[in-house]
């Protein structure tokens, strides 16, 4: 006999069964799913984001005419994301925000995947949920989170079999199966997700080390390499669609040899990044994870009261191995930002140590009143202490006396905490001094997040990838869907040429790639576009008496025009105007400290005149740029943007 429900009982029997720190976690889940996905089409796509999109649109789209000869220099290196990219422009048609969707949910994924940890992170205080909170927010997460890459999925998958480790050495017998198929999949998806997997086997290898006890009891070795291969396979080939996935496996593998051999990740932003390019990062998007880091990494190498064996004793010592794994790579001579998702994962874990710690420890005799009282002190010296110093940063010279305000706020706080120190206990103002600080450094966190993640701004530059796409893009686009309308009645059916090179040298005689990934993404809808690689700027005029017709719309590098030249003319009567358009922004933050120094009459490197120099030219501009990334007028050093020109014939 059935016994009816009443309506509305079932809901409140599941709110029931909701724990606090599930509902916490859904939060996360959901803060990250919105700093992710939010205006995910707001900024165009750089070069290395249309190197992915354009070949999984091609394939999705399989445009007549179109052999694997012509599309082989432009497969990309994460067979993964190209399926799932190819899949849901199959079904979705393609856009911007569809080209970051799917790095973007594996960026809020990672919230879950931190949940099977929960039994490692949470011994005395609720790390895991710290450390969820952290990666929702965190400024390097969301921003490789909203770039059409693998290095995202690679990091979700590398943490989902790190935590299928844990659990298979940990956890209940009667998850064990489902935690053999779930890891030997996540393993197999790993290996397929691009050239950052391989940077993380070494990772995976010294957690299986460090976590012996995985072996005793039996695992079928074949079964689980069995399901790794099965599903790397099926991703990597979009279900055996595009055998040419396998391909695109042994090109992630060049990618990552070129770490080591200074080609690079990326092999057009080679030798772009210096090594101090991480230090600068660090400074301006993340003080709090690097101070929090450290703390928390000698919190937990002192704490030895985790059993023997345990993995919570071997925790500490694979967060220290890690990191310092990832510090090498970044030492390597084809580094690249990417790597951020190797490197600050170990300092997050180890940082949601330090911060939960310091939020479990509230000594139980503070008396909150005169706590508020004090901390509402040091909020009010706060922000009189940054108007102080961005009067500072943006007066036309240094002023000493700004300067002395400033300092002398800094000095008012520290006096501040000793007095409620020695008026009351001095474990109170310590706490309350960290909280403070961690309180600051978290809002410039959510700072960075913001600088990172939605900037849209005229003479503005995260200097987070080296080389960026230019809002120009997006006019070039609508110009020709103009021309096309006005002279074939449709956006899309005028034909285009795109002049391309494979390969050029940049002033700094680096290899770079050229615009067609970028230009193929953006004009991926006109029906009858070609690309050619031509001689050289204007041989496309030869190429157009050869066919006996003039080609109406021609795109052409800059390289060999005269910047005062706007016409051309060639035989058979052809003639064009031509039009510039800025595609791309190569600029690093390095480069302001990098500045020469000026000062007529005083040495640069010393004295009063000197400094003033100093100020001016180094220190004031990249101060600029940290508190509102702001860059000096025209974006960085000369030669720095590059575009192209759209040729079209006279009527």
């Amino acid at each position: 006999m059935s016994v009816p429900i009443a309506r509305g009982e079932g809901a409140a029997r599941a709110l029931r069964l909701l724990t606090v720190e599930q509902g916490a976690f859904g939060v996360c889940l959901l803060v990250a799913l919105g700093l992710r996905l939010a205006g995910l089409s707001l900024l165009p796509l750089t070069p290395l984001e249309a190197a992915n999109a354009w070949p999984a649109w091609l394939t999705a789209a399989a445009p007549a005419g179109l052999t694997g000869e012509m599309l082989a220099p432009l497969w990309p290196a994460s067979p993964l994301l190209h399926t799932l990219q190819a899949a849901l422009f199959w079904l979705a048609g393609g856009s911007d925000a569809q080209a970051r969707g799917w790095p973007a949910l594996a960026g809020a994924g990672l919230v879950l995947v931190l949940w099977p940890l929960r039994p490692l992170l949470n011994r005395r205080a609720p790390v895991a949920l710290v450390a969820a909170l952290w990666v929702a927010i965190d400024p390097w997460l969301v921003a490789l989170s909203r770039l059409a890459d693998g290095a995202l999925l690679s990091l979700t998958l590398a943490m989902l079999v790190l935590a299928g480790i844990y659990r298979l050495a940990e956890g209940p017998d009667s998850q064990r199966r489902a935690w053999l198929w779930g890891t030997g999949v996540a393993a197999g998806l790993l290996l397929v997700s691009g050239p950052l997997a391989w940077c993380f086997v070494p990772v995976i290898v010294a957690w299986v080390w460090l976590n012996r006890q995985v072996w005793a009891r039996p695992i079928p070795v074949a079964r689980v390499a069995g399901s790794a291969g099965v599903a790397g396979v099926l991703a990597a080939t979009g279900w055996l669609a595009w055998p040419q996935g396998l391909q695109m496996l042994g090109r992630s593998l060049t990618a990552w040899f070129g770490l080591w051999t200074g080609a690079g990740l990326v092999p057009w932003e080679a030798a772009s990044y210096p090594v101090a390019w991480l230090p600068v990062r660090l400074l301006a998007d993340q003080p709090l994870l690097l101070l929090a880091g450290v703390a928390g990494l000698l919190g937990l190498t002192l704490d030895f009261s985790s059993a023997p064996g345990s993995a919570a004793r071997a925790w500490p010592r694979f967060l220290w191995l890690w990191l310092l794994w990832a510090t090498f790579l970044w030492l390597l001579p084809g580094r690249h930002p990417l790597l951020l998702a190797v490197w600050a994962p170990p300092l997050l874990l180890a940082g949601a140590h330090g911060l939960a710690a310091l939020v479990e420890g509230v000594p139980r005799d503070l008396d909150w009143r005169e706590a508020w009282v004090v901390l509402g002190t040091l909020a009010v010296l706060a922000v009189s202490g940054l108007f102080w110093w961005v009067a500072l940063t943006f007066g036309r010279e240094f002023e000493p006396v700004m300067a002395q305000a400033t300092l002398a706020i800094a000095l008012l706080t520290v006096l501040v905490l000793v007095a409620y120190g020695v008026w009351t206990d001095p474990r109170h103002a310590r706490w309350l001094a960290a909280a403070f600080v961690c309180t600051l450094l978290l809002c410039w966190t959510v700072a960075a997040t913001w600088h990172l993640g939605y900037r849209e701004r005229l003479g503005t530059l995260d200097g987070f990838l080296a080389t960026v796409s230019h809002a120009d893009l997006r006019q070039l686009v609508a110009d020709v869907e103009t021309i096309s309308a006005q002279r074939t009645g449709h956006a899309h059916d005028l034909p285009v040429l795109l002049q391309v090179s494979r390969r050029q040298a940049t002033p700094q005689g680096e290899a770079r790639a050229d615009f067609l990934p970028l230009l193929g993404w953006y004009l991926r809808e006109m029906r009858n576009l070609s690309w050619r690689e031509l001689a050289g700027p204007g041989s496309f005029l030869d190429a157009a008496v050869a066919a006996g017709e003039p080609l109406p719309l021609v795109i052409t590098g800059t390289t060999g025009w005269e910047p005062g030249s706007s016409d051309l003319a060639g035989a058979g009567g052809l003639e064009y105007v031509g039009s510039r358009y800025t595609l791309t922004v190569t600029w690093l933050p390095t480069e302001l400290l990098a500045t020469p120094v000026e000062a007529p009459g005083a040495d640069p490197a010393g004295g009063w005149l000197g400094l003033r120099a100093r100020w001016r030219e180094q220190i004031q501009p990249f101060l600029r740029w940290m508190l509102y990334r702001m860059v000096p007028p025209g974006g960085g050093l000369p030669g720095a943007r590059e575009g192209v020109i759209l040729w079209a014939t006279r009527e």
